[in-house]
């Protein structure tokens, strides 16, 4: 009996206790948050048009502006002076039915390319039509009455036309000049002046100031260098054909750049161009 109880104490002191728990996992990083889809990336989902877009992480995407302007005035010209888009007094007007193609471009530390192409249908596109590309049949012709030589009228563009204000493809290089890196874009794009933009879905009024329209350019087509020289400033410098110039009409390149700051919360901006 005894020597059983020896034996018992004897294993009993051998064993090992319980494994300490182990320290928790850290949690894991929240997934990135996927972009919003529009009603178009939705219907393609489950489809192998859809599946083909996710995998090159290319979005499909656009919209539709149309409006009325009423003028209770009612000028014999049907012109609402100054408002521009909405220039037509009691006129209905469809001005921008827009589609986007969009490979955006990540800032993500490795070396990658995007690419945009957007395509315009509506009577905003005689206002965005920059000269040799669609400038001949989408409103902006040499009787056009205004930025060209013609008779003393408002611009034709009481019709629709069609444009394509941007096709471009950049790249990112990561860790060259900087440790933030520097973007080169190649293509059309619209400009970096002005306050307001030009896309629809990206504004905030029906209406544009009369400085959106004459007071700045629309797009330009050439190439423009992004230094992302810290965290929250950027330096863009390029070379363009001008305001408003697809087919160079004077052989004479112009510059084009901007010092672009965001604070590190993205809540606060500030660009001069």
């Amino acid at each position: 009996m005894l020597s059983s109880l020896l034996l018992g104490a004897a294993l009993a002191l051998g064993q090992q206790g319980p494994p300490a728990p182990e320290a928790p996992a850290p949690p894991a990083p929240p997934p990135a948050a996927a972009p919003d889809r529009w009603l178009l990336m939705k219907e393609l989902q489950g489809t192998w048009e859809g599946s083909l877009l996710d995998s090159q992480q290319t979005r499909v995407y656009g919209w539709v502006q149309q409006g009325f302007a009423a003028n209770p005035d009612s000028p014999h010209d049907r012109v609402n002076f100054g408002s521009n888009y909405d220039w037509r007094s009691n006129d209905y007007r469809l001005n921008q039915v827009y589609f986007v193609l969009e490979k955006p471009l990540a800032q993500d530390g490795n070396p990658n390319i995007g690419y945009r192409a957007d395509f315009l249908v509506g009577n905003d596109a005689p206002f965005f039509a920059a000269n040799g590309l669609f400038s001949n049949f989408t409103g902006f012709n040499p009787t056009s009455g205004v930025g060209v030589a013609g008779p003393e009228k408002f611009r034709e563009v009481d019709r629709i036309g069609m444009d394509l204000p941007q096709f471009y493809v950049e790249g990112h290089l990561p860790r060259v000049l900087t440790d933030q890196g520097m973007d080169i874009r190649v293509g059309k794009f619209y400009t970096l002046m002005g306050r307001e933009v030009y896309p629809a879905a990206d504004t905030d009024f029906y209406s544009r100031t009369y400085e959106n329209v004459y007071g700045t350019p629309f797009t330009h087509t050439g190439v423009l260098t992004t230094i992302h020289a810290t965290r929250t400033l950027d330096v863009v410098a390029g070379v363009v054909r001008g305001w408003d110039v697809f087919e160079d009409n004077n052989h004479s390149p112009s510059y084009h750049g901007a010092f672009i700051w965001n604070s590190s919360d993205k809540r606060y901006n500030w660009t001069t161009a």
